[in-house]
């Protein structure tokens, strides 16, 4: 830190904002898939998409280096607000991303009967879960300088976020556990020729990527929530958002409309019109849950149910 001006060194605040710029660029063409595609008018699409823009905006107002001194201004208050607020957000919209695969893969006839109910009471409860938590630290807890910006420093606060902390980790590795096991046990049945192929191999490997990502995130969130100073910390924290923001984002479905939007011709060539069976319509047949690949709008948008989760 410069003890000077108050700035972060280059080391922490150079790679920060040329990866909020990436994160920034991600978010932009996920809404712009969201408004030039039917496709993406599903809600494992619009998670996917208020994730990336929540990570957006939470690294950027990460990176608006307004705190001066020790004590925090107004406009300061009001960006520690928004930072503590998108934090807790990211971990609620991580969590019900993971709870709504669980539901998707496991749960898969329930799931579709109430998706809509499901999708917006998790929603609910994500926001209400972060605003009362920000809205008490900021109320009733002290807030100080962490570097760049203000942060609530106390030690009922590192209670209490490490109870909020736990809760969501326990849910989220329950259900990917859950996940793992029964996409690997299908992996294991199609290897033996017991049921079709429907690329479990791939559906595998996305979740074991993400389970990984995960855990280092609650890990990283565990440290910080004890040292909010201005740390390799707290870049390492915004390079596995952005981390796990593009393996959301590099998934078949966003990979399709891209060439379905700006390369008609290639898509054209590379599906046609072929349909090819999807694993929602194995578990319609009684084999499981998932969603494979289909190549018209409809069968796009049942696609993306499950692989943009």
């Amino acid at each position: 830190m410069d003890k000077n001006n108050n700035i972060p060194k280059r080391e922490v605040y150079i790679p920060s904002i040329i990866i909020n710029v990436f994160i920034i660029l991600i978010s932009l063409y996920l809404s712009i898939l969201l408004i030039k595609s039917k496709t993406f008018h599903t809600y494992p699409c619009y998670n996917m998409i208020a994730f990336s823009l929540l990570v957006s905006l939470a690294s950027l107002f990460r990176n608006i280096p307004i705190n001066k001194n020790e004590t925090c201004n107004t406009f300061e208050i009001i960006e520690a607000f928004f930072i503590i607020c998108f934090d807790k957000l990211i971990i609620c919209i991580l969590t019900m991303q993971s709870l709504i695969y669980y539901l998707g893969v496991v749960k898969t006839k329930f799931y579709y009967d109430y998706e809509k109910s499901i999708y917006f009471i998790t929603l609910s409860i994500s926001i209400f879960v972060s605003l009362t938590l920000t809205i008490i630290y900021v109320s009733f807890f002290e807030l100080k300088s962490s570097g760049t910006y203000c942060y609530c420093k106390d030690d009922l606060k590192n209670i209490i976020d490490s109870i909020f902390l736990a809760i969501f980790f326990i849910i989220n590795i329950f259900c990917t556990i859950n996940v793992m096991a029964y996409v690997f046990q299908k992996k294991k049945e199609a290897k033996a020729g017991l049921i079709e192929d429907l690329d479990y191999n791939h559906h595998a490997k996305r979740i074991l990527i993400l389970f990984f990502l995960n855990l280092l995130l609650f890990f990283i969130s565990f440290l910080l929530n004890f040292d909010k100073n201005l740390t390799f910390k707290d870049l390492l924290y915004i390079i596995t958002l952005f981390t796990i923001d593009l393996v959301n984002s590099l998934n078949r479905t966003v990979y399709k409309e891209t060439l379905k939007i700006f390369c008609k011709q290639k898509y054209e060539q590379k599906y046609g019109s072929k349909k090819i069976k999807t694993l929602e319509d194995d578990e319609k047949e009684g084999n499981g849950g998932l969603n494979g690949d289909d190549d018209e709008d409809d069968e796009d948008i049942k696609r993306t149910r499950t692989d943009s989760f």
